[in-house]
């Protein structure tokens, strides 16, 4: 079997503590090595070089990159080394289409800098057909971009059971506490989702206002709800 190393956001003063989650290694570094006090964009910038040096001193053979920070990570952490680990873009996101207010300029940086990289990548992957269609699009590639679900491709779908699973869920919902914390995002990629409706992701909204987006999300017949808590990490496999 392969050895699974994750490198992942710690506190203020972790400088790589390790630890066994689930059977897994992980790796924990702070991204504030300049303290809270420091501005966050000079946290931010340093972040990628303490956590690139610390990367490539685990010496992997392979490095995962699951969004262009992490990709950059990874992408630093191979200079000036005589055999370089193999980088991954295992994008779990569609980068040109994320839900973030971005000028011309900014998406014009995005798009070449995300190009960039994916060169510089031995593995492009994706989490679906339409998004790396329009990733092979956007940058042109001669290789289109693996595709690989989270879910089996099957399509014998009961549309009843479906509509019937879906109420449940949003009734589940309607009689929570109305002071409950929640997250609710939606999935931008999933097939059939009709984009035009698909609710913006919250954070730390309380459940009033979720109540009335699960309501939208009935009349609208958005086709997928998913319950998850922000977390981001980086992998290094």
């Amino acid at each position: 079997g392969e050895n699974v190393m994750i490198l992942v956001k710690g506190e203020n003063s972790d400088k790589g503590t390790k630890d066994e989650v689930d059977g897994f290694e992980v790796h924990r570094y702070s991204t504030k090595p300049l303290g809270d006090k420091a501005p966050k964009g000079f946290n931010q910038v340093l972040s990628l070089f303490t956590w690139a040096k610390y990367a490539k001193k685990l010496n992997p053979d392979v490095i995962s990159g699951h969004d262009l920070p992490g990709l950059t990570i990874g992408w630093i952490s191979t200079w000036f080394k005589r055999k370089k680990p193999l980088l991954i873009y295992d994008s779990h996101e569609f980068e040109m289409g994320r839900n973030a207010k971005r000028n011309k300029f900014q998406k014009f940086l995005i798009k070449h800098y995300e190009r960039f990289l994916m060169k510089r990548c031995a593995l492009n992957m994706m989490v679906n057909d339409v998004i790396a269609d329009e990733v092979t699009r956007i940058h042109k590639l001669k290789t289109r971009p693996i595709v690989v679900r989270n879910i089996p491709n099957y399509w014998n779908i009961d549309d009843k059971q479906c509509q019937e699973t879906r109420d449940l869920l949003c009734s589940q919902l309607l009689e929570m506490d109305e002071k409950a914390p929640a997250t609710i995002p939606t999935a931008s990629g999933i097939a059939n989702a009709r984009m035009d409706s698909t609710p913006k992701i919250y954070r730390n909204r309380t459940m009033t206002n979720v109540v009335a987006d699960v309501k939208m999300l009935r009349d609208k017949d958005c086709c997928t709800l998913v319950l998850i808590t922000f977390f981001r990490s980086k992998l290094i496999a």
